[in-house]
């Protein structure tokens, strides 16, 4: 995984120009703090959220996107709900996203022969379910089309679900096989997966059973084994290890499936890990902020600002608490400098013209909303931004 703080380039620089980009589950290839910048990179904005501005939506590949309830994350469900609206926001998986951006290669299309429909007919289930198993990395189709290997695993994820096993554990569970596998890359179609008597996932391999955390467990009925007794467990890999990245990865986790007391503790674990990073504190203070707290977030957006000057997302959530706390002199600073450290961040402008233009500074105002309209100029707040910027041009002086 590419680690927080690393320096990843787009092979494509402008290959989001205009798009607004949220993210939600964990990413296998990338952190987050490395998603956001390859979207700054490529022309585009990176989003806190899913809402109406929002274009697309990259699901993160390592972990099922789903609560433990087995409902979507908040940010997919407002996705699905938003185009059920009319709106037009592309949900994407990481591996798209990277093809996107031109850091890898588009996969291969010439043995995909089999489409959405022909698969959904196959299996009995529906577009919209296929199409969650794919974002959430089950299955991986080329140019909307399918091969036999895909047909062989969403046969096995339907018989796993049938029998019980959540899509939360099927997912946790592959990936952790897969760690322990790393030449399997499609194990739902490469290995025969079980329930084993306990309830837990467990692959086939010859005379015994690999559990998800990487011990081989000689089987009962294995061939030419005498004798009865439990597995002799054989331990694989030493125990897990948390960095600060890592921790960083469980707080995103946490944060998207709503429990924020977790995610706080994770992103604590991580800023003591990483003292002179900001990453963690930026997205400790978005917790806390989320949790109804905005002095305690002002406290580490401004640690974050400290340790890293051009974090322009920093000096904008800064604002906003400031705004909120209604001390609006010191949001309007802020604002200032998230754009000093980013002059195409069209959301730091809309929010400057329209703090100023609540403060009565409307010269401020209307060159904040010329900023705006230059960079967003098709929006709906494009349009927007152009009717207050109207409205000021009537009532002032100047041009």
């Amino acid at each position: 995984m590419t680690r927080a703080g690393s320096t990843v380039e787009p092979g494509k620089p402008a290959a989001l120009l205009g798009q607004r980009v949220a993210f939600t589950g964990r990413f296998a290839t990338l952190s987050r703090a490395d998603a956001e910048r390859l979207v700054a990179c490529a022309a585009g904005r990176a989003s806190a959220g899913v809402t109406a501005r929002t274009t697309m939506l990259v699901v993160g590949m390592r972990g099922w996107p789903l609560m433990d309830s087995g409902r979507v994350t908040g940010k997919l469900a407002e996705a699905e709900r938003l185009n059920a609206s009319g709106r037009a926001v592309r949900v994407v998986s990481e591996l798209e996203f990277r093809e996107v951006l031109g850091l890898d290669p588009p996969a291969a299309g010439g043995a995909k022969t089999l489409t959405a429909g022909q698969v959904c007919a196959a299996l009995s289930i529906d577009g919209r379910t296929l199409a969650r198993w794919e974002h959430c990395g089950l299955v991986r189709a080329c140019e909307g089309r399918y091969d036999f290997q895909d047909l062989v695993s969403l046969r096995t994820v339907t018989g796993l679900i049938a029998r019980g096993v959540s899509p939360v554990v099927l997912r946790r569970s592959l990936d952790a096989l897969g760690a322990f596998l790393p030449g399997v890359e499609r194990p739902l179609a490469q290995l025969t997966i079980l329930v084993s008597d306990t309830g837990h996932l467990v692959a086939e391999l010859e005379e015994a059973l690999l559990t998800t955390s990487g011990q081989l467990e000689i089987r009962f009925d294995a061939p030419g084994r005498a004798g009865g007794g439990a597995p002799r467990p054989l331990a694989l890999v030493p125990g897990d290890t948390r960095d600060s990245a890592a921790w960083i990865d469980a707080g995103l986790e946490h944060e998207e499936a709503g429990d924020l007391e977790k995610a706080e503790h994770a992103f604590r674990r991580a800023a003591a890990l990483a003292p002179s990073d900001a990453v963690p504190q930026f997205n400790l203070g978005n917790v806390l902020l989320a949790g109804g707290r905005p002095e305690a977030a002002a406290e580490r957006y401004a640690q974050a600002v400290a340790l890293d000057p051009s974090h322009a997302r920093a000096w904008f959530n800064l604002a906003h608490v400031q705004d909120v706390l209604k001390d609006r002199q010191s949001a309007l600073r802020y604002l200032r400098r998230a754009i000093a450290a980013d002059p195409g961040y069209a959301d730091a402008h809309y929010n400057l013209a329209d703090l100023a233009e609540r403060l009565g500074e409307r010269e401020t105002a209307a060159a904040a909303w010329d900023d705006y309209i230059r960079l967003d100029p098709a929006s709906e707040w494009g349009a927007e931004a152009r009717r207050r910027r109207g409205a000021l041009r009537k009532a002032g002086s100047w041009a």
